[in-house]
């Protein structure tokens, strides 16, 4: 059975606004991931944060630069060698 990978951007809107003294945040732009075999499908998500050098078409490329691996069964161990921890790793994992 072959695995499909999914990964795209999603904005999730906050229940209420998060405000800190450089601004306020009313949604979440998160990165998610799936993998699909059969009628399964694993889901995972991580926000890339600007802080730590990361955004969000980063992390996007990131996972699909890794998509044959990925959907060809790629183990946990190995995972930890590819991806660089971050958003994209953590989405994936």
């Amino acid at each position: 059975m072959t695995r499909r990978l999914t990964v795209r951007e999603e904005r999730w809107p906050l229940a209420s606004a998060f405000v800190i003294s450089r601004g306020a945040k009313t949604e979440a732009h998160v990165l998610v991931v799936e993998i699909a075999q059969g009628q399964a499908v694993g889901r995972g998500e991580a926000v890339p944060y600007a802080r730590y050098g990361e955004h969000m078409d980063k992390a996007l490329a990131q996972v699909a630069q890794w998509e044959d691996w990925l959907e060809g069964g790629l183990a946990r161990a190995e995972l930890q060698n590819l991806l660089p921890p971050g958003a994209a790793r953590n989405a994936v994992d």
